[in-house]
Formats: C-alpha cells, sequence, structure tokens
C-alpha cells in the first residue's frame, strides 16, 4: 500500500481496518485465518453489510480495502485464484470533482496525497488543476507537456473542439513541477500519466477514477 498506492499512514491504518473485518469472517477458534473459507458470496456479503450505512464513496473505499487485501493473500500464496474479479460494485460513486466543491473537502482530498511519493505528487497536482482551473476530467486528460508555458505562467486547454488558455496559479504550477521531477519516463508527453505500464496518458474515467479513489481515501462523499 505505501509503495505501490503511495498511501499515506493515515490511509493505510484505515485500509487495514476495513480489510480486518473480512478477516474476522474467516479466523477459526485457534486464531488463524482459513482463506480457504473467502468465496465470492463471503465477501460480497461483507462488503454489503460494512458499506450499507455509508455512501457510495465509502463503499468504494471499503472494497478498495477488500481488493488490496485479496491481491496481496493471492500474491504470497495464501489464495489460489483471484477472487477480486466477482466483488460487488458500489453504484452512483460520482467520479469527478463537482463546482463549487468546499475548501474543506479540497483540504481533505489534498492531505491524502503524499507529495513525496510520484503516486501522491501526481494526484495533488491533478487535484488542483481540475479545483482551481475548473476543467474537466477529459480536459486533465488531454493535458500535454507543451501546454504548459512556464515562462508566461499560463496553460493551454483543449475540451469539446475548443482551445482557450487560462492563467496557472502559483500553488497549482508548484504541485506541477512537484509530479514533473517524480515523473516517469512514459510513452508519450501527456503531463498525467498512468504509473504502471504502459505508462501512457491516462483516460478520461481513470482521470476521474483517481479523484473517487481519494474521496474513498479521505472518508467524504462528493457534493451532490
Amino acid at each position: 500500500m505505501r509503495v505501490q498506492l503511495g498511501l499515506t499512514e493515515k490511509s493505510v491504518v484505515r485500509y487495514c481496518y476495513d480489510a480486518a473485518g473480512l478477516l474476522d469472517m474467516v479466523t477459526v477458534a485457534d486464531g488463524s485465518v482459513d482463506w480457504g473459507r473467502l468465496n465470492a458470496s463471503v465477501i460480497d456479503g461483507y462488503v454489503a453489510d460494512r458499506g450499507r450505512p455509508y455512501g457510495a464513496v465509502t463503499r468504494a473505499h471499503i472494497v478498495g480495502a477488500v481488493r488490496c487485501l485479496l491481491r496481496w493473500a493471492l500474491s504470497t500464496g495464501r489464495l489460489e485464484r483471484d477472487l477480486t474479479a466477482g466483488i460487488l460494485k458500489p453504484p452512483g460513486t460520482k467520479r469527478s470533482v463537482p463546482r463549487g466543491v468546499a475548501a474543506e473537502q479540497v483540504a481533505a482530498l489534498l492531505a491524502v496525497c503524499d507529495p513525496a511519493t510520484a503516486i501522491g505528487a501526481r494526484d495533488r497536482a491533478l487535484v488542483l488543476m481540475l479545483v482551481r482551473l475548473g476543467l474537466r476530467a477529459g480536459e486533465a486528460a488531454r493535458l500535454m507537456l507543451d501546454d504548459i508555458d512556464w515562462a508566461s505562467g499560463q496553460v493551454r486547454v483543449t475540451g469539446k473542439g475548443r482551445e482557450h488558455v487560462l492563467p496557472l496559479p502559483v500553488d497549482v504550477g508548484q504541485a506541477l513541477e512537484g509530479w514533473l521531477r517524480l515523473r516517469p519516463e512514459a510513452l508519450d508527453r501527456a503531463v498525467f500519466v498512468r504509473l504502471r505500464a504502459p505508462r501512457q496518458v491516462m483516460t478520461t474515467s481513470g482521470t476521474s477514477g483517481v479523484i473517487a479513489r481519494l474521496s474513498g481515501l479521505a472518508g467524504i462523499d462528493p457534493p451532490v
């Protein structure tokens, strides 16, 4: 969770808390975990029950924690097959930063981004681009390195067949600089790229999905 997802210690604790509930269901009398008891119905039942009191974003976070646990169990030989494909997907997760988002929510999203890691620096820059410049997910996904004019402090944005130039606020520029210093070599010149192979431009859904993931980590529901 720290290395591959770049999660902060607070987020790691939250993931472990949600994953531990599933382990409790398959822990036997001597305290050992009977991994053989895990199947799609057990996992889906846990996800549904644990997420019932919460909103869509928190339910998505619970699913993420369970997926993380199951992938670890598979990679370490505790499970013989991948059980993540059958996990219930929480409906209605809002995957964008809505206009008029409260400052407290923006702060919460930024708080779960660790700028010392590549993924944290990327996600922080993305959140600030969306919020401070009012970009859509697709516009952020299409940003190229050549669209940033550092000398004049401007950024060229393309969307829906139109092109416009926006001023680059200092805090956004600093966040972008932090990310670009950690950005790995990629297959194209996109500003925001995937950190797993193939390292290339993020899709619109991938860019939007970052916000859903951060919202889950921050324990907030996006405003309606």
